[in-house]
């Protein structure tokens, strides 16, 4: 297949490319030989037919090793006939009353006055419905067509009820604006491709009367509140994304440590939980110093300048305080694990303690 090309610096271009992919196929070789004629098999040549093409005084060339198809030397020829070959779709279209462009080349496209707004996401319940049964049409239409023929050339008037169906669907897709031209051009995996479009005129005047239409809108009245709830607790947010988080979670954690401290016996079936958590379950905990029959407690370092909040952990805090007043007052303090008693002889015994 490589010595088909016809100079060895094609050739080595060619092979370099390979080289550069990682393999070499023969039907990229096959591509590259066909750049400069067109095969028997292709979209074209199934409208034209071999034999009006040979006709018209086309030329043929045909592989000796069969392992290439025939090739149309007089790609114009070939062009032109098909041209002819599509008039009656130009009229079915021209009907229609839309512009018909027809041309052999299947990187064709419109000229800059038309232009196509692409897909759409938005559209009414009524818009989505047409379009729906527009292209249940087309589908039905698409089934009745009859086979393109293995040899000769396939007649384009019975695209004729395909093409009308074809149309509705572009009226409903293209909808509210219209349908002012169709470019036909041969296919690549199809026998012919066809492109719908309006003018730029009406895209512009469609855009601007989305914009009047959202400027028209009744515009919703700001919600006026009577009152605005005083924030109890204030948070620095700047700098800080989790500030709101932050927030939320105090709220919980101080309204979790209030149910607790309110209730004993809503704390003492929590630590009897964890209790059986840990010595029934085996569950040990992640901390070297964790240990059984031990109530573990922390200080709350985000919330220290947070301050107590009224109605939520106030009389909490107010019933620490007393104690801790209480606590100071008793001349007791913390001594490793041992807890040392200094107290007037005349109030209270010395007690020794030791070390568990």
């Amino acid at each position: 297949m490589v010595a088909r090309i016809p100079t060895l610096a094609e050739q080595e271009a060619v092979i370099k490319q390979g080289r550069q992919y990682g393999h070499l196929s023969a039907c990229q070789v096959r591509d590259y030989l066909d750049q400069e004629s067109l095969s028997v098999a292709s979209s074209i040549m199934k409208i034209v037919g071999v034999d009006a093409y040979v006709a018209a005084a086309g030329r043929v060339s045909s592989d000796l090793l069969n392992e290439l198809p025939d090739m149309c030397l007089d790609t114009p020829v070939a062009a032109s006939l098909w041209a002819e070959r599509l008039q009656p779709l130009r009229q079915v279209f021209e009907g229609l009353g839309i512009t018909t462009l027809i041309n052999p080349d299947e990187d064709a496209e419109f000229p800059g006055e038309f232009g196509d707004p692409g897909y759409r996401y938005s559209r009414s319940k009524e818009e989505r419905k047409a379009l729906a049964e527009a292209q249940a049409r087309l589908a039905t239409a698409r089934e009745a067509l009859p086979p393109v023929p293995e040899s000769g050339a396939f007649d384009v008037a019975n695209l004729e009820p395909f093409c009308r169906a074809l149309f509705d669907q572009e009226v409903a897709r293209l909808a509210p604006m219209p349908v002012r031209a169709v470019l036909i051009v041969p296919g690549d995996r199809t026998l012919l491709e066809f492109k719908f479009a309006t003018y730029v005129e009406d895209l512009s005047a469609w855009e601007e009367s989305k914009c009047v239409a959202i400027d028209a809108a009744p515009k919703a009245e700001p919600r006026a509140f009577d009152t605005v709830p005083e924030h109890k607790i204030q948070i620095d947010t700047e700098g800080e994304s989790n500030a709101f988080h932050r927030l939320a979670t105090e709220m919980a954690v101080r309204g979790l440590q209030c149910s607790l401290a309110s209730s004993f016996s809503a704390a003492l079936k929590l630590q009897v939980c964890s209790m059986f958590e840990k010595v029934v379950l085996s569950q040990q905990g992640n901390y070297i110093d964790d240990r059984d029959l031990k109530v573990s407690y922390t200080h709350n370092i985000q919330s220290a300048n947070y301050g107590a909040v009224e109605g939520l952990d106030q009389n909490l805090v107010q019933r620490l305080l007393e104690f801790k007043d209480a606590y100071v007052a008793t001349l007791l303090h913390e001594y490793g694990h041992a807890t040392v008693a200094k107290h007037r002889l005349d109030r209270f015994a010395v007690h020794e303690s030791r070390e568990d």
